[in-house]
């Protein structure tokens, strides 16, 4: 399909030139049918070889020459360097190097800059986890602190302390995240967690903020196994209980709920997240997800950000979650999580995927020698035709050398873009095999003809190599020449073999020089 439309580029492209070529044809063709009505046909064929010659040749040099510039174009678009940039400068034409040479230029500004920029994101995460990892170690000694001297302080005090740390370590953990947001790793370690399970483990982390806001927590539904990470499922139930606790009506018991559904059906197992707060505007649902949005329910509070269901919406697209928010003023907020379908194990299908993209893809080296083959085949008949239309009068020394030179130079061509020419083996049967084949098929055609044994190989060449062969079968001399052997002589067997075996080399030389640049 691409060098079909490789094709039609380059009609399109010259279609003046072809519509131009057309018009001279036609113009000669009716000079010949004026000037030489018997020679018309043999002119006309004339014209028309040597109009579809105009055409492949350059057709055939331009896609070589353009794959060779497109190889290099990406190479440089890779990585715009000196020497990408030379090597697409000897490819390309001349009038396009002043273009090459200024886009190379903006390139390496723009890498520079997005160097520049990269190294400066780079300080930036490592500047906050470093942060991050020394304001945990007040957190971890006012933890120590609160466990180990529990009994000295009031219940009142404990408490009020518990909610601080507690609220300090969320503010901390959501600033690490937000930090790795842009990071091309991503730490996720997939595996089975029950989500009721994760679910009270995230309340027994956050206890301190729903004990200082009185909070209610129910569970309701089956346990379920799903596959996600869990560090990060706990990080979105931690801001959602968050955003519970700071949109919590005053006045009101305070509650949440944990539901889970599975759905045989579908296979989607659902996770709601339902609390009693203040809602959110039908106005603001569509916005709730956007990067610092508040709304009208957060302009009144201090403490928000406007960061946490932003948190949310982006570990929940790296766990392939989807979210789903439903809420109505005075009446509290649901959140859904649907979990993906997995059907096996996380780990096995990155397994799976892991060989696919190791394996290396099968090649078909059979298709290409036919195809080379059918090449071969046609371009000998082809030019058969062609001597039989115009070569009355050309010597057989000429005939031959053409059959023996010009069907496998094409044969070689296609068969070179194939990978049955990364091998020896390929080469052989694409190219010699033909030849050799051809030889035979004419030595056993014309024994059989004149009814000489096989054994005596010296009359068999000999009485080929007759002038006038099978007269005694094809009256019509047209019919004549197309099985005319004249050619087929101990020159043209021996000629055709090395013009083959000097294409296999070339071919396997371009090959080894080609595996040698790469490494």
């Amino acid at each position: 399909m691409k060098k079909f439309n490789t094709l039609l580029t380059y009609v399109s492209s010259n279609r003046i030139w072809l519509i131009t070529l057309g018009c001279l044809d036609l113009f000669f063709a009716f000079l010949a049918w004026v000037a030489y009505p018997g020679d018309f046909l043999s002119l006309v064929g004339l014209m028309i070889f040597v109009s579809l010659a105009a055409f492949v040749i350059p057709f055939v040099i331009s896609i070589h020459k353009r794959s060779k510039i497109d190889a290099a174009f990406r190479r440089f678009l890779l990585e715009p360097d000196d020497t990408n940039e030379y090597l697409l400068c000897e490819s390309a034409p001349a009038s396009m190097r002043p273009y090459i040479h200024e886009l190379a230029h903006h390139l390496r500004m723009q890498e520079g800059y997005v160097n520049e920029q990269q190294l400066k994101v780079a300080n930036y995460e490592s500047y906050i986890e470093n942060w991050v990892h020394e304001i945990k170690k007040p957190l971890s000694l006012m933890t120590l602190l609160l466990d180990n001297r529990k009994l000295e302080m009031s219940p009142l005090v404990h408490t009020r302390m518990l909610y601080v740390r507690d609220h300090v370590r969320q503010n901390v953990e959501q600033i690490l995240y937000f930090s790795r947001l842009g990071a091309a790793h991503k730490d996720c370690y997939f595996e089975p967690i029950l989500i009721l399970e994760t679910c009270r483990e995230a309340v027994e982390d956050n206890l301190s903020l729903l004990e200082e806001a009185q909070f209610s927590v129910t569970y309701s539904g089956n346990d379920c196994n799903v596959i996600s990470n869990k560090k990060g499922f706990m990080f979105i139930l931690g801001q959602i209980i968050s955003n519970s606790v700071k949109y919590a009506v005053k006045d009101t018991a305070p509650a949440i709920q944990f539901s889970v559904t599975d759905n045989p059906e579908s296979g989607q197992i659902t996770l709601s997240v339902s609390d009693n707060g203040t809602g959110i505007p039908a106005s603001d649902l569509p916005f709730v997800f956007d990067k610092g949005f508040t709304g009208d329910a957060g302009s009144f509070l201090s403490r928000s950000t406007g960061m946490g269901l932003y948190l949310v919406q982006k570990m929940a697209k790296d766990l392939a979650i989807d979210l789903q928010i439903t809420s109505q003023l005075s009446c509290g907020t649901t959140i859904i999580l649907m979990f993906p379908k997995v059907q096996y194990p996380v780990r096995r299908l990155m397994m799976q995927q892991q060989i696919r993209t190791q394996t290396p893809k099968k090649n078909k080296p059979a298709a290409s020698l036919i195809i080379s083959w059918l090449i071969i085949l046609g371009v000998y008949l082809l030019l058969r035709l062609v001597f039989v239309i115009f070569g009355f009068h050309l010597a057989p020394v000429v005939l031959g050398g053409c059959l023996a030179v010009l069907p496998y130079i094409a044969g070689a061509f296609y068969l070179f873009k194939t990978p049955a020419a990364h091998r020896v083996g390929g080469c052989v049967l694409g190219i010699l095999l033909p030849s050799i084949v051809e030889k035979l098929v004419l030595y056993f055609l014309g024994a059989s003809l004149y009814g000489i044994p096989l054994a005596d190989v010296s009359g068999v060449m000999s009485r080929i190599a007759a002038n006038e062969p099978f007269t005694h079968i094809f009256s019509n001399p047209a019919a004549r020449y197309i099985l005319n052997l004249s050619f087929f002589g101990w020159q043209y067997i021996v000629g055709s073999i090395v013009v083959c075996a000097i294409l296999i080399l070339g071919m396997m030389g371009i090959q080894k020089r080609k595996s040698c640049s790469r490494t």
